[in-house]
């Protein structure tokens, strides 16, 4: 949209797990980083990302116990995109993949997150100021043109 880069507004601390981690101790990351995904990693290589709704569809549900390894319910396919990418692309990519975030990465390594969050964050902020600007150049009063809207009351 305007040419801003994916590296301008992923997150960039990440918080990980391993494939060893349990249900437990990642539902406490999540409560403690405020976060409802975590990507799983193996010797730096990403090798999926389990979330909130993973743990409570795809393990408690089917009665698993909260110690179970994350490996088993995690997802597996994971989509990366490169910081260099554009917002606009990163967005198509969500839009068409149905996902709420993408995992940044250089050269194989994790460098950041992008969620629709940040993208709609960002876009907002644009707007906003493309609304600002709008409304600077308006200089007329439409207070004139209706005395009676302030006089309403319910």
């Amino acid at each position: 949209m305007f040419n801003q880069q994916v590296k301008d507004i992923m997150t960039k601390k990440v918080i990980t797990a391993n494939r060893h981690t349990t249900f437990n101790e990642v539902a406490k990351l999540m409560a403690k980083h405020d976060t409802g995904f975590i990507p799983i990693v193996d010797h730096d290589e990403i090798i999926g990302v389990i979330t909130d709704r993973d743990i409570v569809i795809r393990g408690l549900s089917n009665r698993e116990n909260y110690n179970c390894p994350v490996d088993k319910y995690m997802t597996h396919e994971v989509i990366t995109i490169k910081p260099d990418t554009s917002i606009d692309q990163a967005s198509e990519l969500m839009a068409q993949k149905q996902i709420k975030r993408l995992l940044v990465t250089d050269q194989g390594k994790l460098t950041g997150v992008i969620s629709l969050a940040d993208i709609t964050n960002y876009n907002n902020k644009k707007a906003l100021q493309a609304l600002t600007g709008i409304n600077k150049k308006n200089t007329r009063s439409y207070q004139d043109d209706n005395p009676s809207v302030d006089d309403f009351k319910l």
